[in-house]
């Protein structure tokens, strides 16, 4: 059983806030303090993204396993770095890429197993956010805010989540990359914001293709997973916690029209009985991936295992991220 054991920000008000908040016994302001008082077993790093490879290198230095908020690192080259230096140290490494240990994504990768799908052809991956949420608000009405400081600015912060996934089934290393991003909110485009808030991406492997849909615009805000095989196409509905399956053979003419609606409706009609049941037993909640996701690194660092999620795709990740930014339009 793990216990958080202290709190630490540079801001002590902060930190001592956190610990009361949560009941956590020790709150610092300094790294150095913490790791000489309480020499943790497992550090998660959720500071902004330009201090992840600092703390991250320091952390394994001393002795401690590291869960990694995302974006990694912030590019490439840092991620490459602190794998290496967690590498050896002998320390555990993850990311917190959640959504993909969601109940429907695991219900997805599970059906793909059986051969269900075929083989992959393309995948779309679509995710809406909105910026007035507490952190869109905050990056709005402040111009140092840290978002600003990144190579890909607000997608950089969000988009792992997207690329991790197409990734999943477009095994190319190299694929070509176009962009096309811009900002589209009305009142950002008064402000002259240094921020675009819209993004569409086109990876093409030898022989899949996928496209990245980022958008702070439309609205009801969702995410959704597409993958389009040779036999049948499938679709997560990340809001919904739904999978649902289109079959590629269906009866002919209007008959089979109407089937195909009644059986997606059937199989959404299956998901929310199954989120009820899940809900009656406290077991339906926003954060069910970053619940399993933390189960599996804190086994894998008791039984020495392998982390959830490998490093090869980690690097992956990060590197086409950086294909993505070095393709944006420059804001001033």
């Amino acid at each position: 059983m793990a216990s958080v054991v202290a709190a630490c920000d540079r801001e002590p008000l902060l930190a001592e806030q956190l610990a009361e908040r949560y009941h956590i016994p020790h709150h610092y302001s300094s790294l150095e303090e913490m790791f000489r008082d309480i020499k943790p077993d497992i550090v998660h790093i959720i500071t902004p993204p330009k201090t992840h490879l600092q703390i991250g290198s320091y952390a394994c230095e001393l002795g401690s396993h590291i869960y990694v908020e995302k974006p990694f690192t912030v590019n490439y080259p840092e991620a490459l770095q602190l794998i290496d230096i967690a590498n050896r140290h002998n320390r555990k490494v993850t990311v917190g890429h959640i959504y993909h240990f969601d109940p429907a994504a695991r219900q997805m990768r599970a059906l793909v197993s059986t051969g269900l799908l075929g083989e992959p052809v393309h995948v779309e991956a679509i995710m809406s956010y909105d910026l007035e949420t507490e952190f869109g608000r905050a990056f709005q009405y402040d111009s140092k805010h840290w978002i600003y400081d990144l190579p890909g600015g607000l997608f950089q912060n969000v988009i792992s989540h997207l690329v991790e996934k197409v990734l999943e089934f477009l095994p190319d290393e190299s694929p070509s990359v176009e962009v096309h991003a811009f900002l589209r909110n009305p009142a950002l485009r008064k402000e002259e914001s240094r921020i675009l808030d819209e993004l569409r991406v086109m990876l093409a492997g030898k022989e899949v293709t996928a496209q990245l849909t980022f958008s702070s615009n439309f609205k009801p805000a969702h995410s959704f997973l597409r993958i389009y095989g040779t036999k049948n196409t499938m679709e997560v509905d990340f809001n919904s916690q739904a999978v649902i399956l289109r079959k590629g053979k269906q009866l002919p003419t209007g008959v089979g029209r109407i089937m195909t609606s009644l059986n997606i409706a059937r199989q959404y009609q299956k998901a929310g009985f199954r989120n009820i049941n899940r809900f009656l037993r406290s077991d339906f909640h926003f954060f069910a991936g970053m619940n399993c996701l933390l189960r599996a690194f804190y086994s894998c660092v008791l039984n020495n295992t392998e982390p959830p999620i490998p490093y090869d795709d980690i690097l992956r990740t990060t590197r086409i991220m950086d294909l993505i930014f070095e393709r944006l339009p420059q804001r001033t």
